[in-house]
């Protein structure tokens, strides 16, 4: 069934002077300030709510955790926060090398939320530091040599899952303590981070047992090919996972020939979500002529930037379809 919204304005255009600051971090840790994680509802695997709060933490990983930290602190709901990065790795004894990978992990009553960060604007460097940009994330991202995913069965991206892997160790004990305690795991990510939050889905699956109840992916490129997917589809993790998709956006299809698991919401031109699925070639096309003649084009991340992700998820006129898809995902 072909479903789609009918959007009643258009996406927000973000001015070209100054752009680039969209992803600094005391803008990208303030959009936790429009959500309330205390209304997060632990048990579903997609609500509009939960979209929106998993898209504010995804935002705010790409801060430095004072900043998150000082934006968490304000949530009633948030019992801990803790700041992960394999920079740390050697000093706590891990042997696992590190791949510059940074999670964010935040506990409530109910639920563990697990926010990776995605690749490090080249302008702001690691964590707003000019002179130290993060060139792991470039390298994890150009990586695309197929090897083995964590059961054998596929090939997947390696510096994708180099990327998991040298977190995971950190990330382990909270997931295995979330679990213990019969809290619900919920796990995000834009861009890299969409990727690394799905290869940490699947090793928790496959050391741990458990299926996270979410993994929402917000601009995040595929993780492999088809027999990725296959695999993903058969464990069950796909019918948990939700890519969002805003049109123009190059990075969900940046993998070639790679293969999409699970749930798709794309948002079009005008800002309408639609949750049929297919290429949206037409719609592309428009978003690419239309940036041509505004200069957007001359960024060609400018579509990738997380703020038009949760203009997406809050305009009231996607409500009922983004409603409709999470009746249907949460009664699978």
């Amino acid at each position: 069934m072909n479903v789609s919204a009918s959007a009643t304005y258009k996406t927000p255009e973000l001015p070209l002077p100054g752009v680039l600051h969209a992803w600094d971090s005391t803008t990208t840790s303030a959009l936790l300030d429009q959500v309330d994680i205390g209304s997060f509802q632990p048990d579903k695997v997609f609500t509009r709510n939960n979209a929106e709060i998993l898209t504010a933490l995804a935002t705010a990983a790409y801060a430095a955790p004072e900043d998150q930290e000082a934006h968490l602190d304000k949530q009633g709901a948030v019992r801990s926060f803790h700041f992960l990065d394999s920079a740390n790795n050697e000093k706590l004894g891990i042997h696992a090398p590190d791949a510059g990978t940074q999670v964010s992990v935040v506990e409530t009553d109910k639920a563990l939320l697990v926010a990776a960060r995605g690749t490090q604007p080249p302008w702001l460097g690691n964590l707003g530091k000019e002179d130290e940009f993060a060139w792991n994330d470039l390298g994890s991202d150009l990586d695309a040599v197929p090897v083995s995913n964590y059961d054998g069965s596929a090939l997947v991206h390696e510096g994708f899952k180099r990327q998991a892997d040298a977190i995971w160790d950190q990330l382990s004990p909270y997931l295995q303590t979330a679990i213990a305690s019969h809290k619900e795991v919920h796990l995000a990510g834009h861009s890299l981070g969409a990727a690394v939050a799905l290869e940490l889905a699947d090793r928790m699956h496959d050391q741990l047992g458990v299926l996270p109840e979410s993994v929402m992916r917000m601009g995040g490129p595929d993780i492999g090919w088809g027999d990725e997917k296959k695999h993903l589809d058969q464990i069950g993790l796909s019918d948990h996972t939700i890519n969002i998709v805003n049109g123009g956006d190059p990075v969900p299809l940046a993998l070639p020939k790679g293969k999409a698991a699970g749930s798709e919401i794309y948002f079009d031109r005008n800002g309408a979500a639609d949750t049929s699925g297919g290429s949206h070639v037409f719609d592309r096309f428009a978003i690419k002529a239309s940036d041509i003649v505004t200069g957007h084009a001359l960024i060609p991340m400018y579509r990738h930037f997380p703020q038009f992700y949760a203009a997406g998820l809050q305009d009231p006129a996607n409500g009922s379809i983004l409603d409709e898809l999470g009746n249907r995902l949460n009664q699978a």
